[in-house]
């Protein structure tokens, strides 16, 4: 690792959507508040589990995930879908237990461990590496959440181009926990909403827009309605 393959691959991505806008969708229950229909048209990224939300009519034109831990889940849900899946995580794992004839390397491009982005938040750990995706080191001291909506997704998306990137199902708990698939309480969040609170300057900087349109969400990105961002075409 890494494969030949997935250095070509970010090349070939990069600035391809430039000035464009994308939207993320998270697996936060205010998802289910919103009509995700006319996002069909525009550039999407799925995370985690989201192809189990009922409430899906399309397939986003990326998926992201970055846990290691639960991407054979996250691979046996997508596996059939030829849509790109990226990953970012600097450990990989090529033996699955539940289903050792499935290899998620054969679906899944991973940003390689020459970058910042496999060791964001840990400047020891990235000294000496590529900053693959050019937003400086400043970001990358900050942009650690272990979520895939900050690894890889946003990032990846400000290397391909986009200008404008909007956050949906990007919830917590009262008690500041991530939802699970399941809708119960994940993970807490501290490390996320820090680095999101981080990130979203260092990104203006580099003329990212990055907004919330995730209804109630308490995460530190400023609001919009998406109604208001879809009726606005590009």
């Amino acid at each position: 690792m890494p494969r030949p393959d997935d250095h070509t691959y970010w090349e070939s991505v990069h600035n391809t959507h430039l000035g464009g806008r994308a939207f993320i969708l998270a697996t936060g229950p205010s998802l289910t508040q919103l009509d995700i229909s006319p996002l069909a048209d525009e550039f999407t990224v799925g995370v985690n589990h989201l192809r189990r939300y009922q409430g899906l009519s399309f397939h986003p034109n990326a998926w992201a995930a970055c846990e290691y831990d639960d991407l054979y889940k996250i691979a046996d849900d997508l596996v059939d879908l030829p849509e790109p899946k990226w990953f970012a995580h600097p450990v990989w794992h090529t033996y699955n237990p539940i289903n050792p004839s499935f290899n998620p390397d054969d679906t899944w491009v991973w940003i390689h461990t020459d970058s910042h982005m496999n060791f964001a938040g840990d400047e020891e750990k990235w000294k000496g590496k590529i900053d693959l995706l050019g937003l400086g080191d400043v970001f990358w001291r900050v942009a650690v959440g272990h979520s895939p909506v900050l690894e890889p997704a946003i990032p990846v998306l400000a290397w391909m181009g986009f200008r404008e990137i909007y956050l949906l199902g990007v919830d917590h708990t009262p008690d500041n926990h991530a939802y699970a698939a399941d809708g119960k309480r994940n993970q807490r969040i501290e490390a996320a909403t820090k680095a999101l609170a981080s990130m979203v300057p260092e990104l203006e900087a580099h003329g990212v827009v990055v907004r919330n349109c995730s209804p109630g969400s308490r995460a530190p990105v400023p609001y919009v309605d998406l109604e208001e961002v879809i009726g606005v075409p590009r």
